[in-house]
């Protein structure tokens, strides 16, 4: 009665049974009933004719109505092509159904599932951009041949969500990919012994383009701000481009907000918008812009 409200496939009290019943087309528990009664009479007037029949015969009735069912291993094929991953959750959950029970194979395979999805959130996919000649397109500098990086420039692709959990790892992202790491360990140095280097390498801006940004919760906005206020101190100009309507609509009540009226970050529709903007606040480039589109 439960499961009828949630549109469940109506099932019996074993797996042999549920299976006959979902391929003779049962739609309501009102099949159960019909099943049931049949099973009643053949246990109380047909039962004695099937009493002298060898097991193997009988295991071969439940053999034969769980064969739609086993024979389900040919969509591994097609899971495992699309995902090793997804191959392997189906794997265990068939195992753990066929083997032990179907409530123990049910939990398996959503444990295993909620598992995948955690260690995916916590390796979302990033990169940095590059910008295709004579066009508005920015693409993976690692996976397109022919986009070039703009000089001082880092544009930082990141793929997920930005929540407490990954927030961290984010941060470690950003600075790995951008060389920021590099580039604060290296103006301490020049504090240090007092010289000044003006490379035509260091960054001095950066591009977050959060156009497949799903989600951001306070502790990842807290973790962008922190972000934001420490490049600011070291001159480096930080703006969002392609923010998506829902992130937004959670940037705009959170602190970020703040920061962009204080000037200390900017937002774009689109990621050229943004270069745009870096390049025409006169951020010393050693290759001009324009020369790169040309």
């Amino acid at each position: 009665m439960f499961g009828s409200f949630f549109q469940c496939i109506p099932f019996c009290a074993s797996l042999s049974r549920s299976s006959i019943q979902q391929s003779a087309g049962g739609k309501t528990q009102i099949a159960s009933v019909v099943s049931c009664s049949i099973l009643v009479v053949i246990l109380l007037w047909v039962g004695k004719f099937f009493e002298p029949l060898p097991k193997c015969v009988l295991a071969s009735i439940i053999v034969v109505s769980l064969k739609g069912m086993l024979l389900q291993y040919k969509h591994l094929i097609k899971f495992w092509k699309c995902s090793t991953v997804d191959g392997f959750i189906w794997i265990a959950t068939f195992l753990a159904v066929v083997l032990v029970a179907i409530d123990v194979g049910l939990i398996v395979g959503i444990a295993l599932s909620i598992l995948t999805l955690l260690i995916k959130s916590l390796k979302p996919y990033v990169c940095l951009l590059g910008s295709v000649p004579g066009t508005e397109i920015y693409l993976d500098m690692t996976k397109y041949k022919g986009t070039v990086e703009i000089p001082n420039i880092k544009i930082f692709h990141y793929c997920g969500s930005i929540n407490f959990a990954n927030r961290d790892q984010f941060r470690k992202l950003l600075y790995k990919l951008t060389g920021i790491s590099e580039k604060l360990q290296k103006v301490k140095t020049v504090q240090e012994d007092g010289m000044k280097d003006e490379s035509p390498h260091d960054v001095k801006c950066i591009v977050l383009d959060f156009s497949a940004v799903t989600y951001v919760d306070s502790g990842g906005f807290e973790s962008l701000k922190r972000i934001i206020e420490e490049l600011y101190k070291k001159d480096v100009l930080v703006l969002i481009a392609a923010i998506s309507c829902p992130v937004y609509e959670s940037y705009k009540k959170s602190n970020l907000y703040d920061l962009e009226k204080e000037g200390m970050i900017k937002h774009f529709p689109t990621i050229h918008d943004a270069v745009q903007y870096a390049v025409e606040k006169s951020i010393p480039i050693s290759i001009t812009y324009e020369s790169i589109r040309l």
